[in-house]
């Protein structure tokens, strides 16, 4: 009797010994991404069936979503950058009028566009104010108002009057 139950101890320790260890691993692995350290996966526990095999395997599938975040961020940050670069820099100096522009965005990135154009060849006309709402917001948003951009600097260049450059 006293032999099973010492064996019975013995299993009870391994048991929670490997238990602790693993719960050991993931803490470390947990101060490692708290310091920055994204390269990182817990191993595998045992045959992946009980508890903590589970909390492992949600704990390395939130590392690798939380990595693709990070990079997602990073492009939308540099999407801002591209947008920003689209809008005019300086406002116009016009005799006579004081012309200034500012576009703060709700989201990293938008459709809201203006742009002053010194449209050549336009007669009495030499700048063109544009001022562009496309509807939504982010990336699909910026994506469509640099075309519009694009088209519209583009357009300007061609003869016709302003309707047909709207048309």
């Amino acid at each position: 009797g006293a032999g099973l139950i010492v064996l019975i101890m013995l299993l009870i320790r391994s048991t929670v010994g490997r238990t602790v260890s693993t719960i050991r691993n993931v803490s470390a692995a947990a101060d490692r991404i708290a310091k920055g350290d994204l390269d990182i996966l817990v191993p595998a526990h045992n045959g992946g069936r009980d508890e903590l095999s589970r909390l492992i395997r949600n704990f390395n599938s939130m590392i690798i979503q939380l990595k693709d975040r990070i990079r997602l961020k990073e492009a939308v940050g540099l999407a801002q950058e591209v947008q920003q670069s689209l809008l005019p820099q300086h406002d116009p100096i016009i005799t006579g009028l004081d012309i200034a522009g500012k576009s703060d965005y709700c989201d990293e990135t938008g459709g809201d566009y203006f742009d002053f154009i010194k449209a050549q060849g336009r007669g009495q006309k030499p700048l063109v104010i544009a001022v562009v709402d496309v509807v939504g917001h982010g990336l699909g948003a910026a994506l469509l108002m640099a075309t519009v951009r694009a088209f519209l600097r583009s357009r300007l260049t061609m003869p016709g009057d302003l309707t047909e450059v709207v048309t």
